[in-house]
């Protein structure tokens, strides 16, 4: 099978915390460029461009922490609401936390907000609970937040694809049939708060 230009690919990138929860992380792309890409490739290019991205972080992140099979799945517009049209596969990433320290609580995270030209819609992204050292009293550490910022600089950007192809990172509105491109990404000092992302609920 094939990706052409113009389909919605949404990755989901699944984890597993220390308790046993489950972490998701769900990233949407769309084809440009030029030219039509099979499955294979976007697997394999999806798989590179999520560990590239994941191990800016990795030292924020404690070593209970692994990674569980993630996967592509191709979507589109169907009356009222976006579905699933096609599974393109599945890969297991590498990914090696190196934090020792005690982790936060799961529903205490850094968090990433992805701007696109329609204010009240973006994209959000809550990332691992954060270890003790890394933050003091809500507000981490200057070293985190450069990682936060170079796993935010690997979302927000086009993924490339030899010769001319490219993966274009950014949101479908829900309940809408519309695409909106990430414009930039927002990082703060600040930790947020995953309130669904309790023992056994996950997200």
């Amino acid at each position: 099978m094939t990706v052409e230009i113009g389909d919605i690919i949404r990755t989901s990138m699944n984890f597993l915390l220390n308790d046993g929860t489950v972490m998701q992380n769900v990233y949407h792309h769309k084809r440009g460029g030029v030219g039509i890409v099979g499955d294979a490739e976007i697997l394999t290019t999806l798989e590179t461009w999520a560990e590239t991205m994941y191990a800016e972080i990795q030292d924020i992140v404690h070593t209970t922490v692994t990674e569980q099979l993630c996967f592509v799945e191709r979507i589109e517009w169907d009356t009222d609401k976006w579905v699933i049209a096609e599974n393109i596969g599945t890969f297991l990433p590498l990914f090696e936390p190196q934090g020792v320290t005690d982790p936060m609580p799961n529903q205490v995270s850094p968090f990433v907000v992805f701007k696109t030209a329609r204010p009240k819609t973006v994209g959000r992204k809550f990332l691992f609970p954060c270890n003790e050292n890394d933050q003091n009293q809500g507000i981490l550490a200057a070293g985190a937040v450069t990682d936060i910022v170079a796993y935010a600089d690997d979302a927000v950007n086009n993924i490339l694809m030899l010769p001319a192809a490219t993966l274009i990172p950014g949101v479908p509105r829900t309940g809408v049939d519309a695409w909106y491109e990430f414009l930039v990404a927002v990082v703060t000092n600040l930790v947020g708060t995953q309130r669904r992302r309790r023992p056994g609920v996950g997200a």
